[in-house]
């Protein structure tokens, strides 16, 4: 067969990888993006880079680094995968390095390294404080030279509407729809490559830009992929919010010295230090939604709400504002208006990583032959909890490695997406047409956006950390009236040009298709682990539940199982940091 025709779905820094493995091989790369991507989820991150080669750390070791990762996940995430990606991080930080990348350094011109949430060592790297900005400038600059080489063609402005697949059921195509003129066309590939990132903005308070509803990751599920995990949902204390948005700034200014405390009685309550003493405020951010919810639980039945949190960084000395904390002091003022060389900044929780999304097997595919996922699309190396320094490097490790897979995969192709009739591609591009004209024609009274903010009120208080079966049911309850009222919109814009309106109700409708997959599998798993915190199961099940779910998508529910996962390296730790 000739060269495989292969499209990456999302312009983040595990598409961007992915690309570049495949334009590098001298394989012809489609990028498809509903954003560009320097608005993707990676740019707005103040996350570090993991690295457990610091000279001056005595005693960390990779072996170290992959007990640590393994303690985060809480025994869940696949063992083999996780070693692999270790032992590649150093490569990983020699990558970046070459594309221009320049970390941190201190004084005597030696790599910072910085505290690595959920280890006692110094293993986390940063380029400032827009560490995925760079990143993901860095990765576009390499992908820019291969479009001049003809390798890649970028395709920004493109919303994911369906995949195609052949009467074998393998991939040969997907569908797509132009966001500007609402355009619907049908891209050959025998390849693709799902990148599109997580699905944080089906919860109310986030991190995740507004078009990270999952739509691509739900389309693919509701057309007979699996996902998994989708029960774990991470928050992190240290949220500043806004109308736009919310900015995690956590892991950059705790790498500061940043402190957490509460204040009883007039006096601040340095409560992580106090009870995190190994740890302290470096503790992952569940073990704090824990420690909050079970100190405060009687009065936040009372009174609704829980205690101010504030972030102090007042103490560090003034120079610093003006040096290394001056881009973080200028976006704090920028979202809150508070000067944190002056005084402490009042934070929330919000939703950082959606820790679940399609299940895929030991060569990053799913179970449909020729759809591969990475990055926050795919499940593999997060497990019920990932520190944050692991971000990027399972972003672009997963991303790389996805690539390398599908190229092997390509290589005992003996037919593709050109010996498939056209009838099929024609088929299904009348059928989205056909879908598009019925939601348009929606005469109803109920609006879109109402319905989802009802959606995203729910899954907040409902599915995020903090869980129990009643409060389940009542979301599982809420989602199926979401779902009949859908049938009774009626689109404000029903225009065929610019009309974000059907955009939105596609979102809408695979923002409700996951939200049932998160509940039904939060339900299914009834022990606390991780991220996933169910009060009336309080204890980790190792003898039941160390075993990832599976989620099938049925017209009916989501179908429910759990199946093993790879415990070869080590045997699970018990994860206390107390």
């Amino acid at each position: 067969m000739k060269k495989p025709r292969v499209v990456v779905l999302g312009s983040g820094s595990s598409g961007l990888m992915a690309t570049i493995k495949f334009a590098e091989s001298g394989i012809p790369v489609t990028l498809v993006s509903a954003l560009p991507s320097y608005a993707a989820h990676s740019s707005s991150l103040c996350h570090g880079l993991a690295l457990p080669q610091n000279p001056r750390e005595a005693g960390d070791s990779d072996a170290l680094f992959l007990k640590d990762i393994i303690t985060a996940a809480d025994g869940l995430a696949d063992q083999n995968s996780l070693k692999n990606l270790t032992d590649w991080s150093g490569r990983i930080y020699r990558l970046l390095t070459r594309l221009g990348i320049a970390f941190s350094t201190t004084q005597e011109n030696r790599l910072d390294f910085r505290p690595a949430e959920g280890a006692r060592v110094y293993r986390t790297l940063y380029a400032g404080f827009h560490t995925g900005r760079r990143l993901l400038y860095a990765l576009d600059q390499v992908v820019r030279s291969f479009e001049e080489k003809g390798l890649v063609t970028r395709r920004d402005n493109l919303e994911f509407v369906s995949l195609i697949r052949s009467a074998e059921e393998s991939v040969c195509g997907l569908t797509v729809m132009n966001k500007l003129n609402m355009d619907l066309e049908y891209i050959k590939a025998d390849i693709v490559v799902a990148a599109t990132g997580g699905f944080g903005q089906i919860f109310l308070n986030n991190t995740h830009p507004q078009v990270a509803t999952g739509l691509a990751v739900s389309v693919l599920y509701q057309q007979g992929a699996r996902l998994a995990n989708m029960e774990f949902v991470q928050s992190q204390m240290g949220a500043l919010h806004t109308l736009d948005g919310s900015l995690n700034v956590a892991p950059y200014a705790l790498s500061e010295g940043g402190r957490f405390f509460i204040e009883t009685g007039g006096k601040r309550w340095y409560f992580l230090e106090e009870n995190f003493p190994k740890y302290r405020n470096w503790v992952t951010s569940d073990a704090v939604h824990r420690f909050l919810f079970d100190k405060y639980r009687d009065k936040a039945k009372l009174t609704g709400e829980y205690p101010l949190v504030y972030f102090d960084l007042s103490h560090r000395p003034r120079e610093l504002f003006e040096g290394r904390l001056k881009n973080l002091r200028e976006q704090v003022k920028k979202f809150t208006s508070h000067d944190i060389a002056h005084s402490p900044v009042p934070v929330s929780s919000a939703v950082t990583s959606t820790l679940g999304g399609l299940e895929t097997d030991n060569y990053h595919m799913t179970n449909i032959s020729g759809l591969f996922a990475c990055g926050d699309a795919g499940h593999r190396y997060k497990g019920a909890y990932q520190p944050d320094n692991m971000v990027y490097l399972t972003s672009l490790y997963s991303g790389y490695w996805a690539a390398t897979h599908a190229l092997l995969y390509a290589s005992g192709l003996n037919r593709g997406a050109d010996s498939v009739p056209e009838s099929v591609f024609d088929d299904e591009l009348k059928r989205q047409h056909e879908a598009n004209r019925t939601m348009l024609d929606l005469a109803g009274q109920e609006k879109p956006r109402l319905l989802f903010e009802e959606l995203k009120h729910w899954m907040s208080d409902q599915a995020t950390v903090v869980k129990d079966e009643a409060g389940l049911t009542k979301a599982a309850d809420k989602i199926l009236e979401l779902k009949k009222r859908f049938e009774r919109i009626k689109l404000a814009d029903t225009g065929r040009f610019l009309n974000e309106e059907l955009l939105f109700a596609r979102r809408l409708w695979g923002a409700l298709e996951l939200a049932q997959a998160v509940v039904a599998a939060s339900k299914a798993r009834k022990e606390s682990r991780g991220c996933h915190y169910r009060t009336d199961y309080p204890l980790r099940d190792d003898a039941l539940f160390l075993k990832a779910s599976s989620i099938t998508y049925n017209s009916m529910g989501p179908v429910v199982e759990f199946k093993d996962i790879d415990q070869s390296v080590i045997t699970p730790p018990h994860r206390a940091y107390c």
